[in-house]
């Protein structure tokens, strides 16, 4: 009886296939959705976790209920091995810059950051020079100048200070071009890709010939020969 009532039951209509454009959105919502959903829990529980270190130049803090910013202790570990990290040199300043304030920033290297002794960097001595000659004005010289530094690090240095409202730039690089990080011949990094030269009128390129290396390597050896200087 059992099986004679089954079989008198209406067949369920057969489900229909999915249809191409469906199984395309299901594996394109598989390949995009599913994984931003997990780098996005992930992301939320290492911040939750305060895991890392913040990437900008300057940090927001609060002293004394006013807004400041300070250095970033952290910024060069970006750029350099944990134990060859630089520190930048110690700064504050308001968050919002006062009216009667010349906001003054310093780049460059060791030679800028008066390296080994801060305290000798051109950037304090400008400033007390500013202070002496105009009394009235309030300058506020800021220096991001470090030692072992170079363009691939001042960059976004210079791009993070544009947002505090500078009045003017003092820029003094070019020592580590070659040996800093990303620099041709530097030991603290990938090399940078290499230099191509203009050719005929600057419309085509072509890279050094051989000769033209082996002469650029024994003008470069007899510039650097013991009691002489290289440019």
């Amino acid at each position: 009886m059992e099986k004679a009532d089954e079989a008198s039951q209406p067949s369920s209509p057969p489900r229909a296939s999915p249809t191409a454009r469906r199984k395309w959105l299901f594996r394109l919502l598989s390949m995009m959705v599913i994984p931003a959903l997990f780098l996005g829990t992930l992301e939320l529980i290492l911040r939750a976790c305060d895991y890392g270190f913040p990437v900008s130049f300057f940090l927001a803090r609060e002293i004394d209920g006013e807004k400041v910013y300070l250095e970033n202790a952290f910024f060069t570990r970006q750029f350099f091995p944990r134990k060859l990290a630089r520190t930048p040199e110690a700064c504050v300043f308001p968050a919002v810059k006062p009216a009667d304030t010349y906001r003054i920033f310093v780049f460059g290297e060791s030679a800028a950051n008066g390296y080994p002794d801060h305290s000798a960097g051109f950037g304090r001595i400008l400033q007390v020079m500013l202070r002496d000659a105009y009394p009235g004005t309030h300058f506020e010289v800021v220096s991001t100048a470090m030692a072992a530094i170079n363009s691939h690090v001042i960059l976004p240095i210079a791009g993070n200070c544009a947002g505090h409202e500078p009045d003017l730039f003092i820029i003094c690089m070019g020592n580590n071009e070659v040996v800093g990080p990303y620099g041709t011949a530097g030991v603290l990094g990938p090399f940078s890709p290499s230099l191509h030269l203009p050719a005929n009128g600057g419309h085509g390129r072509e890279r050094l010939s051989d000769s033209d290396e082996s002469r650029a390597s024994v003008h470069s050896q007899r510039a650097t020969r013991p009691g002489q200087r290289g440019v």
